[in-house]
């Protein structure tokens, strides 16, 4: 049981293993790449649903404000924005 587990874990693993890592290491370097792309995805999903649309307008101001700031006032660490 414990074997047949682990083949079927090594087989996965060998097939998805790599591209998640790249995309974990894509993630620690650019991770407002990540952030647009999530909004762009809820934007997909706002067709479908209403909460889908309030989040994805909430995380896109969040994004402008949050890109604004690391712009204009070079902040070292960027606040947290809410929009609710």
């Amino acid at each position: 049981m414990i074997e047949e587990f682990a083949r079927i874990w090594g087989f996965i693993w060998g097939f998805l293993g790599p591209p998640i890592l790249v995309i974990f290491i894509l993630y620690l370097f650019y991770p407002e790449k990540f952030e647009r792309i999530g909004i762009h995805v809820l934007k997909l999903l706002s067709f479908i649903s209403k909460s889908a649309k309030r989040r994805s307008i909430s995380k896109e101001v969040a994004y402008i404000i949050s890109t604004n700031f690391s712009t204009n006032l070079r902040l070292k660490e960027i606040p947290k924005v809410i929009v609710k």
